[in-house]
């Protein structure tokens, strides 16, 4: 996406490199024409555009525009709809709008297997085998619809190791809330205890630790259903 915005002439001073192919050869200076990652400012100019582009061609595209303007998260787009009829038409709308800006959308992932068909294959995430994809950080299985999570925690026994492995467990979404605060609540003992970062745990707090990164490889196995569905709203 970034690559695919130009930056304006003027400002283009702004994004020079220098380059060297050999170690005899003379540094040669290039200035970037269009976003680049990792500059202060392309988070910013990426945003800004698909908001001109609202404003440019809201008028066309109803739905994209609702979309582009608060359904994505750096160059990703996350939404749905009510029925496969308004995806399918959202779907129109998104490809159609950032046509005109010169951007094709890429990795689709859909949980309704009747717009699977409308993707062709080079456009679809397929970067492995597994129908997992990441959606802000969260494991998302687009076939059984549910969120997972994927804990690989550190064996070791010292309070640093113990609280890197809470600061693994990314569950913006606190899905995991009861779990999570079990391991701050022990955390709390040790820091009672005076322990240092690097030192062992004593022997009965080894034990519960151990005991505990047991469970937490079983959160692994966890599937936990997307959409929640009320009743009486």
């Amino acid at each position: 996406m970034y690559r695919m915005i130009l930056v304006d002439p003027q400002h283009r001073d702004l994004q020079r490199i220098v380059w060297k192919n050999g170690e005899n050869d003379t540094v040669k200076t290039y200035k970037l024409n269009t976003v680049t990652y990792g500059t202060t400012s392309a988070p910013y100019l990426a945003t800004r555009v698909l908001h001109q582009l609202v404003k440019d061609e809201g008028q066309c595209f109803h739905l994209a525009a609702t979309v582009l303007a608060s359904d994505i998260y750096m160059d990703d787009v996350f939404t749905g709809g009510d029925s496969l009829e308004e995806v399918r038409e959202l779907q129109v709308q998104l490809i159609r709008s950032l046509a005109r800006a010169g951007m094709e959308l890429h990795k689709w992932r859909t949980n309704a297997s009747n717009l699977r068909s409308n993707i062709s294959e080079e456009k679809e995430y397929s970067f492995s085998c597994s129908s997992e994809t990441k959606a802000l950080g969260i494991l998302w299985d687009h076939i059984t619809d549910c969120f997972s999570f994927k804990v690989l925690p550190s064996p070791q026994n010292t309070k640093r190791a113990l609280l890197s492995n809470i600061a693994r467990i990314f569950d913006p979404f606190g899905l995991l809330g009861p779990v999570i605060t079990v391991v701050k609540i022990f955390l709390q003992r040790l820091w009672k205890l005076k322990i240092d970062w690097n030192d062992s745990l004593p022997e009965r707090e080894a034990e519960e630790w151990e005991k505990f990164l047991n469970f937490l490889h079983s959160i692994n196995q966890l599937c936990i259903p997307r959409h929640v569905l009320c009743e009486f709203p």
